[in-house]
């Protein structure tokens, strides 16, 4: 087996993602999977996806990450009150800790993108220092894709700098950019 590029998906259906938002990201993820199954059969490389759904509770869609071929996302509805990023952290540092002994032989590229509204109701900050110490997090692309207004927009700027940490990583509002990010590695 050759390389393999790791999708994880990391999505806020908090309360405070409820209406237009939800909607956005629905659609945005739609987009993206449908490109990254061209993408696939085109150059004929192993893209491998997975996602987790958020709020007062944590929620892999799939046990381990799947060929993007065989994965399916199922629009999540707004759910919780609270955006437990803590839990999301912990739970991610595993899911990469298993990921990286899993792979120990083949050469792989970590993207991570977190779409949210950077409103973020719990303390964050032990998680986010245990799993900076993850290797595969280090190493990863982190992306952040924000929604709301101006105000809301530059809070979760503020929120989501901290959380992705380094100068490699960015936060943007606007799916186009998204696109461009992750598909320009494989033109």
């Amino acid at each position: 087996m050759g390389a393999v590029d790791y999708y994880y998906l990391i999505i806020d259906v908090s309360d405070s993602m409820h209406g237009n938002k939800i909607g956005a990201v629905n659609d945005a993820v739609n987009n993206m999977i449908f490109r990254l199954k061209r993408v696939k059969m085109a150059k004929d490389i192993t893209l491998k996806v997975v996602s987790l759904t958020y709020s007062d509770e944590v929620n892999w869609s799939t046990p381990f990450p799947v060929d993007v071929t065989s994965f399916t996302y199922s629009d999540p509805a707004v759910h919780g009150k609270a955006s437990n990023m803590g839990k999301v952290l912990e739970e991610l540092d595993a899911k990469l800790k298993r990921q990286a002994e899993a792979s120990v032989s083949v050469s792989t590229n970590t993207t991570i993108i977190f779409f949210t509204d950077g409103l973020m109701t719990d303390d964050w900050s032990a998680s986010l220092e245990k799993i900076k110490n993850n290797d595969t997090f280090q190493k990863s692309n982190k992306i952040a894709v924000t929604f709301g207004d101006e105000l809301s927009i530059d809070i979760a700027k503020e929120n989501l700098s901290v959380l992705l940490g380094g100068e490699k990583n960015i936060v943007i509002d606007n799916f186009v950019e998204l696109n461009r990010v992750i598909f320009e590695q494989y033109k």
